[in-house]
């Protein structure tokens, strides 16, 4: 099994998540990322890409009653309607809050991340909050 490595990506860079003291490996997707995350992390690892919501856009979207399942899809496709992002919007959904990210800034952070290790998974902070439990143990 690979060793697993939580980023965050927030508004002032990536950063690895067990390492938050230190400075960002990154501040743009064009900052060296690759080489930075190869510093930092054992060789072989894939990441958890954690968006930040210092460059998340929210918003609680008045969807139609249509059953859970549905909900994401229909706001990926009027995410423009929700989420007013340049290049359109990658987007997530916890509960009732929308959260979008620029589609084209997350697409240029993972070809960055993916220039040193796999990226496996991306997820939101606020989704990550919803789903730990209060006593901070994974639901």
């Amino acid at each position: 099994m690979s060793a697993r490595v939580a980023l965050l990506l927030d508004a002032d860079g990536l950063r690895r998540l067990e390492a938050m003291a230190e400075p960002p490996l990154a501040r743009t997707a064009a900052d060296g990322v690759a080489e930075g995350l190869r510093r930092a992390v054992p060789r072989g690892a894939e990441a958890l890409l954690v968006v930040g919501v210092g460059v998340l856009e929210a918003a609680e979207p008045a969807l139609p009653p249509v059953p859970p399942a549905l909900r994401l899809p229909l706001l990926h496709r009027e995410s423009d309607r929700f989420l007013p992002l340049p290049s359109g919007a990658a987007v997530a959904l916890t509960g009732t809050l929308a959260q979008g990210m620029d589609g084209a800034a997350l697409e240029g952070w993972v070809a960055a991340i993916e220039g040193a290790l796999p990226v496996r998974a991306i997820v939101t902070l606020p989704q990550c909050a919803a789903w730990a439990a209060p006593d901070g143990r994974w639901s």
